[in-house]
């Protein structure tokens, strides 16, 4: 919409005045001599803007042709050097054949260095092995889990802070109406934030894993973890939700906590960079970390107890859920305000 709106501005700016003119064509009220004059007036405008349109001010051409892109003056001081590199030009492929053949020729005669004339051609002919690509999707599965459990946390946060705005419009209050209890209203937007992180976390893991071509070893037991930290991620902001009740004091520390959890849990970078106090007593304790070093270690292969760990995550998340719920009704009760 916003792209129509500029070309009909454009459009109107430029061919506003002959509007009334061409109405009146179309309508038959103009006579030949007049409509000439109204398509000279629109060639004269479609002659000035040639210039910014023929060609493109902004563009992009790929060229393939080496000789194209180098320049007449570089190619005439770049001379020499082309003639130093052609006398230290390696051996072709015809040349090498042949000296090929010429060895096994030679070698046939003696039976000693026939073996090693046959294992010099095979080393060879034998193509080199596409390295980087798999070197690449092995960056990228070791990125991919580290940053989604980052930005799931932040996404979190951004999911809970619902919180405050039934407070304000005070359907706490409203809620208590028909239940004593904030268990199943608080349950409600944690169970909301999971959904809403497990869509975030199909288009960063998922289809992360599609650009970069990354090949999970374990996609289920992953999947499982992801739900789990889903859950855990939710439940920690809802904790920080209730704790902080102010909104906008709140909306800084939850940034600021995602942002120590991601760090402190080795989603940026490796856990043993860390600080020593910090990678010995704080890293082994985050749920992030527990995530991240999991979905590591599956990727690798390695054997992982990873339904303990998904155990692990969804206590913690039961847990944070009920102490929100507890510091939730203890502030309606006390009467407090977002």
């Amino acid at each position: 919409a916003a792209t129509a709106v500029a070309i009909l501005n454009g459009l109107s700016r430029n061919f506003k005045a002959q509007f009334p003119d061409w109405h009146g064509a179309f309508e038959g009220d103009v006579d030949h001599r007049r409509l000439s004059t109204i398509v000279e007036r629109v060639g004269d405008r479609l002659d000035a803007m040639k210039k910014y349109t023929d060609p493109p001010l902004v563009s992009y051409e790929k060229e393939t042709n080496v000789n194209t892109i180098i320049s007449r003056s570089e190619r005439t001081a770049s001379e020499p050097a082309k003639e130093a590199n052609q006398k230290a030009k390696p051996v072709s492929s015809s040349d090498r054949s042949a000296a090929v053949s010429q060895t096994s020729r030679s070698a046939a005669a003696d039976p000693a260095t026939r073996e090693t004339a046959a294992l010099q051609s095979a080393t060879e002919s034998k193509p080199a092995a596409p390295k980087k690509e798999s070197y690449m999707s092995k960056v990228f599965a070791w990125v991919l889990p580290g940053i989604s459990a980052m930005f799931l946390l932040f996404l979190a946060s951004n999911a809970m802070t619902d919180l405050y705005r039934e407070m304000r419009f005070r359907t706490f209050e409203r809620f208590q109406t028909l239940r004593a209890q904030l268990l199943p209203f608080v349950l409600g937007k944690v169970l909301f934030a999971m959904v809403y992180l497990l869509l975030c976390a199909a288009i960063m893991i998922g289809g992360g894993g599609l650009i970069f071509r990354v090949v999970w070893q374990q996609p289920l037991a992953l999947a499982v973890l992801v739900i789990a930290f889903s859950a855990s991620a939710a439940a920690i902001m809802a904790f920080f939700v209730a704790l902080v009740p102010d909104e906008r004091r709140a909306a800084t520390l939850n940034s600021v906590v995602s942002m120590l959890l991601g760090f402190g849990g080795g989603c940026m970078f490796p856990a043993r960079q860390l600080p020593q106090f910090v990678r010995e007593h704080i890293t082994p304790y985050l749920p992030s970390n527990w995530f991240v070093e999991a979905a590591h270690q599956l990727q690798d292969g390695n054997t992982v107890a990873w339904q303990w760990l998904a155990l692990k995550l969804v206590a913690v998340g039961v847990v944070l859920v009920i102490v929100a719920v507890v510091i939730f009704q203890r502030r309606i009760n006390r009467g407090l305000r977002a």
